[in-house]
């Protein structure tokens, strides 16, 4: 799938075959452990974000081609997320 911006593909797909390696080959593996919330607690330090050096700049490129558009995220959290979608198409 392409990212909303057309700028941005390259680094999203560089994002997601990251993160898709790390789920497979890092993460999931510990679901067959004895006990994997364990495993996991110690193999990752609190807050470890997997492939973070790949996805600031994919979000910041995301977040600027947003912002040209001119889409309010913050409307569309308050519209999607914490209204019924039809109370928030009232607000156009």
């Amino acid at each position: 799938m392409e990212s909303y911006a057309e700028e941005c593909n390259e680094m999203k797909l560089l994002y997601s075959n990251c993160f898709k390696k790390w789920l497979h080959e890092e993460y999931l593996p510990l679901s067959e452990k004895e006990n994997p919330k364990k495993e996991v607690l110690n193999k990752f330090p609190p807050g470890f974000e997997p492939c973070k050096d790949l996805f600031v700049p994919y979000n910041r490129c995301l977040m600027k081609a947003l912002a040209r558009d001119g889409v309010d995220l913050e409307q569309v959290e308050q519209n999607l997320i914490n209204e019924p979608l039809e109370a928030g198409l009232k607000h156009k």
